[in-house]
């Protein structure tokens, strides 16, 4: 086993969670009671499965897997982590009252779009690839038994040093939003039982060390929960979808509303093309739920849309957010289509690219590889007609 000072995991968030679970029944009669589960958010649903999948492993972790919580046929244990990989199928009042269990830690994965109802008043972290790596390797596992083994021998000396940790400096300094205070203290609990492990395994220095960083480390995931329940990256989310799809599907064609050949005719009523003008990405609603189809894991069609117009990324104007828009082919002949009118200033990519810069960049690497996408000349105007 690595010494501490090598071993950057147990600052890292899944050592925490799975530290703070196995002594959250001690933790509850010295401090106080978590009032609210975790909510882990991951890049996207491969991550969230590949964490749940690894962090609930029988190597040691003490980490149990909720697949169905309405039957509660397999409730954690005490001092176990229960883990719901959140799906659109889960229903708030069951999400909701797994998050209020008291009998052990829980914790809620989502790798999609994250639910309104899970936005406010939760306690949010953020999940890396990292975090997935770690708990892959066995070392993990090795400091979690050695953890798990010092807890279980040394209970009288945690809990008489829990009953003195009000007194301690570390306690009075928060200074963050009054309503994390409690999970502040659980996790200022949580670092000195860890650091005393420390010390017992190591030496007072590096013991020291653990509980100063460990305690910076928690103020920072206190401090950066509020900007993860804005939806500001719901954008981002939605551009990446939409760039991985239109990559994996180079058939897909990109055109400017006013560069609309017959070819593009055909392949906007098989769904198969995009329009643009300099405001709006003009998207087939079919087209776009398959582009969109790793966030709708986790939420409906209906809730994905109301996200985005709440947010600013899609112009509702009908009940189900489509509108008509005519465009004139090159033929001279007029179609309207029904379409997601989605606004392009959502969309930009890295670098302050637009779609249809990056797959012209594309198209000059390889012509052949994708169709050509004329330059952008602005559109003449054909209103929206509902």
């Amino acid at each position: 086993m690595e010494r501490c000072e090598e071993s950057g995991m147990l600052k890292k968030l899944p050592w925490m969670i799975s530290a703070f679970g196995y002594v959250n029944y001690i933790i509850q009669r010295k401090v106080e009671t978590l009032d609210n589960g975790f909510v882990l958010i991951a890049d996207d649903e491969a991550q969230a499965r590949q964490f749940a999948e690894a962090f609930c492993s029988p190597k040691g972790c003490n980490a149990v897997r909720i697949y169905n919580w309405k039957k509660k046929s397999q409730k954690p244990r005490n001092y176990e982590v229960g883990v719901l990989l959140i799906q659109k199928e889960h229903r708030q009042p069951e999400v909701e009252s797994f998050l209020n269990e008291k009998d052990f830690l829980p914790v809620i994965v989502s790798g999609g779009i994250l639910p309104d109802y899970l936005k406010t008043g939760r306690y949010l972290f953020r999940l890396s690839m990292q975090d997935v790596e770690i708990i892959r390797g066995n070392a993990f596992y090795e400091w979690m038994i050695a953890y798990q083994e010092y807890v279980r021998s040394n209970k009288d000396g945690i809990c008489r040093k829990l009953e003195k940790l009000h007194s301690s400096m570390a306690w009075d300094e928060y200074y963050g939003d009054v309503s994390k205070r409690r999970l502040y203290e659980l996790l200022l609990a949580t670092v000195s039982i860890i650091a005393d492990f420390i010390w017992d395994r190591f030496d007072e220095r590096e013991a020291s060390v653990y509980r100063s960083e460990g305690m910076e480390i928690c103020r920072a995931w206190l401090n950066q929960m509020d900007d993860f329940s804005t939806g500001e990256d719901l954008a981002e989310r939605v551009a990446d979808c939409v760039t991985e799809y239109l990559d994996q599907n180079p058939s897909v064609l990109i055109r400017s509303i006013d560069h609309v050949d017959l070819e593009t005719s055909k392949a906007i009523s098989n769904d198969e093309a995009l329009l643009y003008d300099a405001e709006f990405y003009y998207i087939p609603q079919s087209l776009f739920m398959k582009m969109c189809a790793p966030l709708l894991e986790t939420v409906s069609t209906v809730e994905l849309k109301q996200q985005m117009a709440a947010e600013g990324l899609l112009k509702k104007t009908s009940e189900d957010y489509t509108s008509k828009k005519m465009f004139t082919n090159v033929a001279g002949s007029k179609t309207r289509i029904r379409v997601f009118w989605i606004f392009k200033e959502c969309l930009i990519l890295e670098d302050n690219l637009t779609l249809e810069d990056l797959y012209e960049e594309k198209c000059e690497g390889n012509l052949n590889a994708l169709p050509w996408i004329p330059e952008l000349r602005g559109s003449e105007g054909d209103d929206e007609d509902e």
